[in-house]
């Protein structure tokens, strides 16, 4: 929060001049209230005139000062949503997949979505109103001193000194409330991301089902978010009797003081103005501390992301690979175990892998493109016989999950402009495809709507556009019929500077014969097919 609340210095100390302005405005106004109590008589109309036109300028001047302090209170407020989910997003994009793959994707939108408003609202809000009302009340402090009486001075801000410590022991349980409460939207998040993503498992028989659990769940989430506020009002309430504590100690003071005469009727009006305007911000601090400290975690957390590794970007690499190779590597998958394994994948020549489900196809797959942490051994690819370890960015992984972005043609296929080299044989495979399918992809916005066999083809063209030496691709027609199966693999394997390593779900000779190489894979044992 610190290395935020620094970048929008500028906007925070605009906003602050302003509202100091607002305060000092405030301040004149109980001045001419009591200047027209205790004069009134000795000045006349034309001394009135004059003092009516100065209420009316310093009233003019608090709107114009209060409406500029206010927007860039908004303006704040946006430059913090900008930062933070900026920050954020690169953060968590930077991450090691393994890594980020500790949590689903429902638990990062509820991140951007609930964490950083109630961090907003309970953290920064109430951070730059302590700075404003603490501006106040110095202000109106002096005031009192001033313009009223030393004695109520002092009075008033012993007892708000008094007063701060009353509901200081809110602050521990708050926290701990306002945290469930974030933790149940988190799991609601989840409950209905995993209901809406299988929709078309509604049906009359499951619907009774699937509603019970989403209801279920609201209600906890909900429940959460009314012991939460439940708890909110008991601070509330106890911070508004701190306040009255102040109030009688300044309506004590003034009578006393009226008692002893040496106040004037117009400074006792005006000293209930200046306490009410002292004790107004003086509420709202004890309430912010309370926000303060219930967000003291989430805070945390956004910290911890934030201050994690960003990558640095560059343009996109392109090694001269001859070869990939392992050596003697060792991994483990759940069940799945390979030890001492090793092979040489040689540039220019085609692999199809095959083999029975769950045989570690995918896994293997996810060792050569440098996924996967190894027991034992290494993974590596050759640059002119000399060996270097994978990258993510050596080699182009299609995995059977590719996400496609709800954007257009191009930024897909591109990945949003990054890739371009491989734009000719993109387009090679492209126009080898009937016309038809070739609009639609073209044409399409929402991805979500290609059928099963469209995006397996939109995938692949991205897959060529990246431009890389070397494609791992993790069964990329798996819903295309046998006909265009062949004809999208023949239009592949006719490019002569790649190293494609392809796993199949089908084992067509006609399909394997168009490969160099065909290996299966068993118990995550890799062997070539003769």
């Amino acid at each position: 929060m610190k290395k935020i609340i620094y970048q929008l210095r500028f906007v925070i100390a605009i906003q602050l001049v302003f509202h100091i302005l607002n305060s000092f405005t405030n301040v004149v106004l109980p001045e001419l209230n009591k200047y027209l109590f205790d004069h009134i008589f000795q000045m006349g109309w034309t001394g009135l005139v004059w003092l009516l036109l100065a209420y009316a300028l310093t009233i003019i001047a608090n709107s114009v000062f209060q409406y500029i302090s206010q927007v860039y209170e908004w303006k704040v407020s946006q430059g913090f949503y900008v930062t933070a989910k900026k920050g954020l997003a690169n953060s968590l994009l930077s991450q090691p997949l393994a890594k980020f793959s500790e949590k689903n994707v429902s638990a990062y939108l509820s991140i951007f979505d609930n964490d950083l408003e109630t961090i907003e609202e309970s953290h920064l809000s109430p951070f730059m109103d302590i700075i404003r009302s603490s501006l106040n009340m110095l202000i109106y402090a002096v005031s009192l001193f001033l313009f009223v009486h030393p004695l109520v001075a002092v009075g008033i801000i012993l007892s708000s000194a008094l007063a701060v410590f009353i509901p200081k022991w809110i602050s521990g349980p708050l926290s701990q409330r306002q945290r469930a409460f974030l933790q149940s939207l988190e799991s609601y998040f989840q409950v209905v991301t995993d209901l809406f993503s299988a929709k078309n498992r509604v049906n009359t028989e499951t619907f009774g089902s699937i509603s019970r659990v989403h209801h279920q769940s609201v209600e906890e989430s909900e429940q959460a978010r009314f012991r939460f506020g439940q708890f909110k009002t008991l601070a509330n309430v106890v911070n508004g009797f701190s306040m009255f504590l102040v109030q009688l100690t300044a309506f004590g003071l003034v009578g006393y003081l009226l008692l002893q005469k040496e106040l004037t009727i117009g400074a006792a009006i005006a000293t209930f103005s200046y306490v009410e305007n002292f004790i107004y911000p003086m509420k709202y601090i004890l309430l912010d501390v309370n926000y303060i400290h219930s967000t003291k975690e989430t805070v945390a957390n956004l910290e911890d992301y934030l201050a994690g590794q960003v990558l640095s970007e560059q343009v996109p690499s392109y090694p001269n690979v001859t070869a990939l190779e392992v050596k003697d590597v060792a991994y483990h998958v759940g069940e799945l175990a390979v030890t001492d394994f090793s092979y040489r994948f040689d540039k220019g020549k085609k692999y199809a892998i095959i083999g029975p489900s769950a045989s570690g196809k995918s896994t293997f797959l996810r060792v050569l493109a440098g996924e996967l942490a190894l027991d034992k051994g290494s993974a590596s690819y050759l640059e002119h016989d000399v060996s270097h370890e994978m990258e993510a960015a050596t080699a182009f992984y299609l995995s059977q999950f590719e996400h496609l972005y709800h954007t257009d043609f191009e930024s897909n296929v591109s990945v949003y402009g990054t890739y371009d080299k491989g734009r000719d044989a993109m387009l090679g495979l492209l126009r080898s495809l009937p016309t038809s399918l070739q609009d639609t992809l073209m044409t399409t916005s929402d991805p979500s709507q290609l059928s099963g066999g469209e995006k397996n083809i939109l995938c692949l063209l991205r897959a060529l556009m990246s431009g890389k030496d070397v494609l791992l691709l993790d069964e990329p027609t798996a819903h295309l019929d046998p006909a265009l199966t062949k004809q999208v693999l023949t239009n592949l394997l006719q490019l002569e500077d790649k190293l494609i390593i392809t796993i199949l779900h089908q084992s067509d000779p006609a399909i394997l014969d168009l490969f160099d190489v065909v290996l299966e894979m068993r118990d995550g044992k890799l062997s070539e097919k003769i």
